[in-house]
């Protein structure tokens, strides 16, 4: 007779298991012989251990029961007639909740339904919908190992919205190396590029770059990569990011040992097979080969690189221009650097059929700041001493040294601040790692590794749509995308460049600017503040604060007042207060900065609204012509309120100051009798000061 097999989970419970008998049963071989062989039949999970002696055992789906081993046969204990002496938190293990975490994942699957992303993520392959909208939760919420998304699940909201997701490590193994094949990355991305370029104006400029991902995992793609003089075994993840609006485009996994440089057309191919043809193209000096760089000139491809100090290019315009660079009026102020740029044409590329040379820019700067501190540095040193004059200050000429390469004839003034805005790569990668479980890496199979990558490509995706939202809250203006004008539900405000085109439509914000300085993290957890408690058939939402209701109104949500839940058919109703809904849309998710200040948002108006009331005049002359001899001068001039005024809807009732047919004639009758125009004079509220009303000198009478 077997025994019973005791051990102790990864939380340090004590579990049991049932072997099972072995017996020997015939068994036919391909030979057509028949032999008998060992076969156990009978083993089974007996679950947790309540009663060791008494063979009293805990199971989920069977409650407390007791085993027999003799016959193997089980009965079922009922809760009174448990031994007394029987921990009282072995009976609430697996009690269900009876508080939940709430706003997060309320406010995350409402954005996700809301934008319509439901249809993207819908491309993925795979057949459990709910275990992938919960482990997207997961990432997006928590950030930890998968082997406590169980945990989690069963004290979040979640659980009600996707019931059926069963996210235990092993399930969620498997589940990551289902979705991680090449047929789901490719879909995927059909599917994530088209929806980007429909809700962001069809925006074709990038932002290129990688990140090594270290690890000891055995993979094909692990290789030994030296990189910035540092050696590390590694794969690497190249991201593509729109340049505007920092949302990533597309990814890729290679081996650790391949170039930077050598992925680059590659990549452009694969996106322009994808839609998305790039014309404008910011990297940093991994990406600034000049072979590379020529192909990309010649194929209609605008770019921006960094120069690596060993190329030609590089060296002839240290060595024909450092002179004219260290002169007077050539020093710039980039945030708290100081900086000296000198624009430097040079020939970029040669079409080789006719030999014509493409003329491109090079932009030779110095960082003063670092020239200063490294400059200090090598005089501290014990090597200074053995250098000549001549090899000290040619040591020094080389700190704080840069160039700049690019086919864009861009001002001194713009050039730092067109080639910085490569952060925002830096960034993502940055919110993926920190926010969407990008590292460490902790799977051991090249498709559970692509299966976590494309996860936390969609997780970062949100993450950084949610923080585009929060950098627009400290202006009260943003700009929408053209393409998204067919879903404006309310009046916006289009700037007229003067040529008849519109550059942006802008649209007056009503969002307090108090939360604009939060991170995503930090507005995560105002709202997984939230909780909720659960009953049989709802859900009770708590007050959120007042950040949370501030980040709600961001996004035209409304904490719902309860959520009525039905356990049969696992479906969930919101009910909300009156007139409250949600109504959060694509069009309010992509709002992105505006490119110009606010001043000169309101100048353009204001040149806007000159430049009608110019179109109105010459097509109704004598109208405007009779009311323009009644003004002053003064009075010609246009003010800021008027102009908005006439960008505007207009309000209900008259116009302030506009008079009907009766008070005009009554005021023509006192000029005639009195010889002098009519001054009305203004009343206050109320009656006059010494009025009295009919009843009065009748009373006074009286007494």
């Amino acid at each position: 007779m077997p025994n019973i097999f005791y051990y102790t989970d990864s939380k340090g419970r004590l579990c049991a298991n049932w072997p099972g008998i072995s017996k020997r049963v015939p068994v036919e071989k391909p030979d057509g012989s028949i032999k008998k062989e060992s076969r156990k039949t009978g083993q089974c999970r007996l679950g947790f251990v309540v009663d060791k002696e008494n063979h009293l055992f805990y199971r989920e789906d069977e409650g407390f029961y007791q085993f027999n081993p003799d016959d193997q046969s089980r009965s079922i204990v009922p809760p009174d007639e448990l031994p007394s002496w029987i921990d009282e938190m072995v009976l609430r293990r697996k009690r269900p909740p009876v508080i939940v975490d709430f706003g997060g994942s309320y406010f995350l699957d409402t954005l996700i339904k809301g934008i319509g992303y439901g249809d993207i993520l819908d491309s993925i392959a795979y057949y459990n919908r709910d275990r992938l909208y919960t482990m997207l939760h997961y990432y997006v919420l928590s950030g930890k190992a998968g082997y406590l998304a169980e945990d989690w699940y069963q004290h979040n909201f979640t659980k009600f919205l996707y019931p059926k997701a069963n996210p235990s490590s092993q399930r969620i193994s498997d589940f990551l190396e289902a979705i991680g094949s090449e047929e789901n990355r490719r879909d995927f991305l059909l599917a994530h590029i088209p929806y980007l370029l429909k809700s962001t104006n069809k925006e074709l400029c990038i932002l290129i770059d990688s990140t090594g991902m270290p690890n000891k995992c055995d993979l094909p793609y692990t290789r030994v990569n030296v990189h910035e003089g540092a050696v590390n075994i590694e794969f690497r993840v190249v991201i593509v990011v729109q340049k505007s609006t920092g949302l990533p485009v597309y990814y890729e996994m290679i081996p650790g040992s391949i170039p930077d440089v050598s992925k680059i057309q590659e990549i452009f191919r694969k996106l322009k097979n994808m839609g998305y043809t790039v014309q404008y193209s910011l990297g940093d000096a991994a990406y600034s080969c000049p072979a590379v760089l020529e192909r990309m000139v010649l194929s209609g491809i605008d770019f921006m690189t960094r120069l690596n100090p060993t190329y030609e290019t590089y060296k002839k315009a240290v060595e024909e221009h450092l002179d004219e660079l260290e002169l007077k009026g050539r020093s710039i102020l980039f945030k708290t650097r100081q900086v000296k740029i000198l624009k430097v044409t040079s020939v970029i590329a040669t079409e080789k059929e006719t030999n014509d040379e493409v003329i491109g820019y090079v932009y030779l700067c110095r960082d003063i700041n670092s020239w200063h501190g490294k400059s200090n540095h090598l005089l501290n040193t014990k090597k200074v001493k053995k250098l000549t004059s001549d090899e000290r200050d040619e040591e020094c000429n080389r700190f704080g040294l840069f160039a700049l390469v690019s086919t864009i004839d861009l001002a001194e003034e713009e050039v730092l601040k067109e080639y910085y805005m490569r952060q925002a790569v830096e960034q993502f990668f940055d919110y993926s790692k920190n926010y969407a479980n990008l590292m460490p890496v902790r799977n051991h199979k090249e498709e559970t590794v692509k299966g976590h990558l494309l996860l936390s490509f969609i997780a970062t995706f949100l993450v950084v749509l949610i923080k585009n939202k929060l950098n627009i809250l400290d202006s009260p203006y943003a700009r929408i995308p053209l393409t998204l004008e067919d879903e404006l539900e309310e009046e916006c405000i289009s700037i007229d460049n003067g040529d008849g085109t519109d550059i942006e439509l802008l649209v007056e914000q009503e969002i307090s600017k108090e939360i604009f300085k939060s991170s995503p993290s930090a507005l995560f957890g105002e709202l997984q503040f939230q909780k909720a408690d659960v009953y049989n058939k709802e859900i009770v939402p708590s007050a959120p604060t007042a950040q949370a209701n501030e980040f709600y109104k961001a996004y035209h949500l409304v904490s719902p007042l309860a959520v009525l839940w039905d356990q049969e058919t696992l479906k969930i109703t919101y009910e909300f207060r009156e007139h409250e809904e949600n109504k959060c849309t694509r069009r309010l998710a992509f709002f992105r900065r505006p490119t110009k200040t606010d001043e000169d948002i309101l100048a353009s108006r204001e040149k806007s609204a000159e430049r009608k009331i110019e179109k109105l005049k010459e097509e109704h002359g004598n109208l405007f012509h009779e009311q323009d001899s009644q003004k002053t001068e003064d009075e010609k001039k246009p003010t800021s309120s008027s102009v908005v005024v006439t960008e505007t809807k207009r309000g209900r009732g008259r116009p302030a100051g506009s008079k009907n047919k009766k008070t005009l004639e009554r005021e023509a009758e006192f000029a005639r009798t009195h010889g002098e125009a009519y001054v009305p004079v203004k009343r206050g509220r109320g009656r006059p000061p010494g009025s009295k009303n009919k009843k009065t000198p009748a009373q006074k009478a009286i007494v």
